[in-house]
């Protein structure tokens, strides 16, 4: 956590909250991104583990 912490510090990093459109959109040939993907609750799914199991298997 140290290490990621100071690189964050020493580098020119930029974190934005908005749609992937507009991310890709204000990007350079020198820019590296991620877009998270968008989370859709489905209350009929629960995650486990980083498996998705049916509330109905229980």
């Amino acid at each position: 956590m140290a290490h990621v912490s100071q690189l964050l510090k020493e580098k020119d990093f930029e974190f934005k909250c908005q749609s992937f459109e507009d991310t890709i959109a204000d990007t350079s040939s020198s820019d590296i991104i991620y877009c998270d993907p968008p989370y859709i609750e489905d209350t009929q799914i629960i995650s486990m583990g980083g498996m998705r199991i049916k509330k109905r298997n229980f």
